[in-house]
């Protein structure tokens, strides 16, 4: 029987299957970093608004933030960045309409949900040097036709 390693060197299966598990691996142990919360309300009646909430608690007091960024559907609709000016961006993106006056941190208000608003939504926290650690939470928000 062949030596292991020329067995991943003959697979390029198994070769993406090992990085795939090393990449698992790595996301794991940094999470022990920061750790990350997402909270907002669902089904949310269409034609309301909602505040996504991404929720980090950074595990060493020397550790900073890097940045955090809101994904629809894989999509980046929102950044954060503390050392930047402007420290916030808003990308346009079907279905969200974004108050950037009263989204802050981890917080977006969403405004004039429609059905569009639906989706899949991602919290990405990365922090600064040394770690770089990056946490990703995931949540589907639900878009529900008023009863009017």
């Amino acid at each position: 029987m062949p030596p292991f390693s020329s067995f991943l060197m003959s697979s390029s299966i198994s070769l993406a299957l090992v990085v795939a598990l090393a990449l698992l691996g790595t996301v794991s142990a940094q999470s022990r970093d920061v750790d990350v919360a997402v909270d907002f309300p669902t089904p949310v009646p269409i034609g309301s608004e909602v505040t996504l909430r991404c929720d980090y608690e950074i595990a060493d007091s020397w550790q900073k933030l890097n940045q955090l960024r809101w994904f629809k559907d894989g999509h980046e609709f929102y950044r954060f960045r503390p050392t930047e000016t402007p420290n916030k961006y808003w990308y346009k993106t079907s279905g969200i309409n974004v108050d950037l006056n009263r989204s802050q941190n981890g917080t977006v208000v969403i405004t004039n949900v429609t059905l569009y608003t639906q989706g899949l939504y991602r919290c990405e926290v990365s922090l600064d040097k040394p770690s770089f650690a990056k946490v990703i939470k995931r949540k589907i928000l639900k878009v529900e036709e008023s009863n009017n």
